[in-house]
Parts: structure tokens; sequence; C-alpha cells
């Protein structure tokens, strides 16, 4: 009897770990298909985003940055705007009265000079105190104004927006190279489609490349 329960028990035990493995393999086989679909996505993803530019199939965006005190990010995070992968787009950072030389570091990194410009006045604001375009990019538009608060400096920016689709970014945001051409892909896929928004990560002084 104690050589057939010794049987029995061996048995068991081999069973045991005979499935146990069995169920690793099939779950090493299951991760390595989920990272072979995301390989594949992620290819399917960058080949529509190429051919959404060879076909000029893009809608033009106005990128609103409204700011207030940000003298010391203001410059770079302009830049990053300037920098993103998009056919046609503009960058029109409204300066909500702020206390710092926000206004001045702009002037100072983009060669802003001030102009005479015509807006629709389709939303109340704060009054505008000037409007300066840059000598060194042509897509950007800055506009001094009134405090009156982030969203009335957002009201200004689409007073002065030329183009149908807008993105509102914070003054102290960096954008990835190719967000616009991902978020305006919506909007062509799908006509119902009013707004689209994207993930957040905090850089918590890291040093993005």
């Amino acid at each position: 009897m104690e050589v057939v329960a010794l049987i029995l028990y061996g048995y068991q035990v081999f069973v045991l770990y005979y499935f146990a493995f069995l169920n690793l393999l099939y779950a090493a086989f299951a991760l390595f298909g989920l990272r072979m679909v995301a390989r594949y996505a992620w290819e399917l993803s960058e080949l529509s985003l190429k051919d959404l530019l060879e076909r000029e199939a893009y809608l033009p965006v106005s990128i609103l940055v409204p700011t207030y005190n940000e003298e010391k990010t203001i410059a770079a995070s302009v830049r990053s705007f300037l920098a993103l992968h998009y056919p046609q787009f503009e960058v029109i950072v409204v300066v909500d009265g702020p206390k710092d030389r926000t206004l001045e570091v702009l002037k100072e990194a983009f060669g802003l000079v001030q102009v005479e410009w015509v807006f629709r006045r389709a939303l109340p604001t704060k009054p505008i105190r000037g409007v300066y375009r840059s000598l060194l990019h042509p897509n950007l538009l800055v506009v001094d104004k009134e405090n009156g608060g982030k969203a009335d400096a957002l009201n200004a920016g689409l007073n002065f927006a030329r183009y149908p689709l807008f993105c509102a970014v914070d003054a102290d945001s960096l954008l990835d190279p190719q967000a616009l051409l991902r978020a305006s892909r919506l909007f062509l896929e799908d006509e119902r489609v009013l707004a689209v928004g994207g993930t957040i990560r905090p850089l918590n002084g890291a040093r993005v490349r």
C-alpha cells in the first residue's frame, strides 16, 4: 500500500508541475504575441501618419498657449511647439498680463516685432495691449493682453486663430513631435469626433531629448 501511495503521490506531483510548466509556456507565448501585435499596431500607425502627410489629408491647427508668469520655461516650450511635425499650423501665445518678464523673454528669443493685426472679436476678452509677429518663425503670433485668467486668454487666442482645429496647451508643457498628426487623424477617421485629448506625463526635473 505504501508503494502504491508513493506512486500516486509522485504522479500527482508530476501532473502538477507539468500543468504549471504548460501554463507558464502559454503565458510566455501570450506575452510574445501581445508584443508582436503592439509592434505591428505601432508600425501601422506610423505608416498611417506618413500616408496622411503624403496625401495632404490633414486639417490645419491653431495651437493656443495661454501664459502667465512663465519667463523661465516659455521659450523652451514655444520652441517645442514650433518643432512639431505637421504640415500647417500656427502657434498663438497669449501673454495674460504677467508680473514677470514673459513678454520680454519671448521678444528676445523669437525676434518679435509689434504689428497692426485685424482679428474678429467673436468672444469677449480683456483689452488687447499689443500683437507681435516673429521675424524668425512666420507661424508664431504673440498676443499681449490685460490679465483676465486662463479662460479669458484662451478666448483671446480663439479670436486670433485662423484654422478649423485648435489645440490648447499649457505654457509649461512639451508636446511629442507627432502629437498633432496623431490627434488630427481622429477627426479625419470619424466626422463625429468633436474633441480629443492626450496622455500627460510629469517631467519632475527629467531631461527631454
